[in-house]
């Protein structure tokens, strides 16, 4: 919760207080509560902005300041209001608090991340590319060229750029689209509209080395660019420019600089085409990228990156089928160096042509037994059917990741690889992320996965991807398997 949220609840609860037992404040302290009251409502509202969640808050305040008034003290006295009907009225004024707190300050909380634990400020910019070659999907008849809107996070110099970026710089539209997906009404996600990042916007590029290496990005279908912050932040405050990508028409909240929205085909849309065309568009999107990346490193329109992108040490990262996609790029093409799946089906034929660079697969806790009857009837299948896949999931990622690892962490599910374990617990009773709490899973992934970039990219050993640690007794090596023939 934000200050001054605290600072309306606190003021709603004394005043709650003292009509159930009766306390008569002297006029001085009643009308500076009045005073408190109005100016900590009208602060809130002018400088971190009213969310519904806390409505029932706003109203006990309202209530509470009225009943200051010395007329309705007087009223109150004459007709001496029985200590019974004081006390429910107060106990029901309790109540309108612990569901405001709940709802405002646990459900829908206004969520921070950690700090970044590196030794840079971290910066990000927004860019938007356009690749003339392709058109603007997959779907037959498009005569438009591909557009992409890319995020970059960098390191930066301190107490430079605009201030603390927000979450997403279309968050209404975003807001929508999550609702839309998850089933949730609109009003239940406004608290992403006050979330800010620890990014600072259009920041100077950090001059502590000459250049970086780089780090391309991928979401989830229906995902975003900027599902991942807890992660891209902590990345470039440990010296990466990291690229996050939105795959048009696939992606969440995605608006182009003139307004037009890249509304997200729906999941169904892609099953009954099938995933291979899609699978593709976003490889040739990663290599455009790495494309875009060269030219703007040879020299950069807007200045930034002329000559600072170390493009000899890239790695490729991605969530679900984002982390299928950094497979099939790395099987391609040899500008990248190293990749990282979080928790995705190795879609593609990445494992029948080999990915000879280091690849790691970050694992969520669950197994063919763990999924109930109800599940698997809500996806169409069999337990049968679901071991086969999961044989074949084990058959893909032996062949990809040979020069890597394989790590389970226990207590974990798939939506524990973004940010939306932070959203709210409710993540959690929807079955989206697992027990483990939000900054522990965070910081388990920030962890590993630098400490994998880190080796492969900047030489740096980790015993973290030798042997399991005694800090992280949640992680699990899993041994390189081949399901039986």
């Amino acid at each position: 919760m934000r200050p001054f949220e605290w600072v309306i609840l606190f003021l709603d609860l004394l005043c709650v207080l003292w009509f159930m037992f009766s306390v008569e404040p002297s006029r001085k302290v009643r009308g500076g509560l009045v005073v408190a009251s109005i100016t900590a409502v009208a602060v809130h509202f002018l400088t971190e902005g009213y969310r519904w969640h806390m409505l029932l808050a706003y109203f006990l305040s309202m209530i509470s300041t009225a009943w200051t008034f010395k007329n309705i003290i007087a009223a109150m006295n004459k007709r001496r209001c029985h200590p019974k009907i004081r006390i429910l009225a107060g106990a029901t004024g309790l109540l309108l608090l612990l569901i405001a707190v709940s709802l405002s300050g646990y459900l829908f909380p206004v969520f921070k991340f950690e700090k970044p634990t590196g030794p840079h400020a971290v910066g990000t910019v927004s860019r938007y590319w356009i690749d003339s070659s392709r058109r603007r999907d997959w779907t037959a008849g498009s005569p438009y060229p591909r557009e992409l809107m890319v995020q970059i996070w960098y390191p930066a110099e301190p107490q430079t750029g605009k201030g603390k970026a927000p979450y997403h710089p279309n968050i209404e539209y975003l807001i929508a689209e999550l609702a839309r997906t998850f089933g949730l009404p609109r009003m239940m996600l406004s608290n992403f509209n006050y979330v800010r990042s620890d990014s600072l916007a259009s920041a100077q590029l950090s001059m502590a080395r000459r250049h970086y290496p780089v780090l391309l990005f991928s979401h989830g279908f229906n995902g975003y660019r900027f599902q991942n912050t807890f992660q891209v932040e902590e990345l470039a405050s440990h010296g990466y420019i990291v690229i996050g990508i939105d795959h048009s028409y696939v992606s969440t909240g995605t608006v182009f600089p003139d307004g037009r929205v890249a509304a997200a085909h729906r999941l169904d849309h892609f099953t009954k085409k099938g995933l291979k065309p899609v699978l593709d568009e976003w490889v040739a999107d990663a290599r455009f990228a790495l494309d875009q990346l060269s030219r703007i490193n040879a020299d950069d329109p807007e200045g930034m990156f002329t000559g600072r992108l170390d493009l000899t040490e890239v790695g490729y990262f991605g969530h679900s089928f984002g982390g299928a996609a950094a497979a099939q790029t790395l099987s391609v093409d040899s500008r990248l160096k190293a990749g990282i799946n979080m928790d995705g089906f190795p879609f593609g034929n990445a494992y029948l042509r080999g990915v000879k660079q280091p690849f790691m697969h970050l694992q969520s806790d669950r197994s063919v037994a763990d999924v109930s009857e109800g599940e698997l009837a809500s996806m169409h299948m069999t337990r049968q059917k679901l071991q086969g896949y999961a044989d074949e999931w084990n058959r893909r990622m032996s062949k990809i990741c040979k020069t890597g690892l394989i790590i389970k962490i226990k207590g974990t599910k798939h939506f524990d690889f973004t940010d939306c374990p932070l959203w709210t617990p409710l993540a959690s009773w929807m079955n989206l992320t697992g027990k483990i709490t939000p900054n522990r899973v965070h910081c388990i992934i920030n962890e590993y996965t630098l400490a994998f970039f880190n080796k492969y990219l900047k030489g740096k050993e980790s015993s973290l991807l030798i042997r399991p640690s005694p800090k992280y007794p949640e992680i699990v090596f899993r041994p390189i398997y081949h399901a039986r023939q």
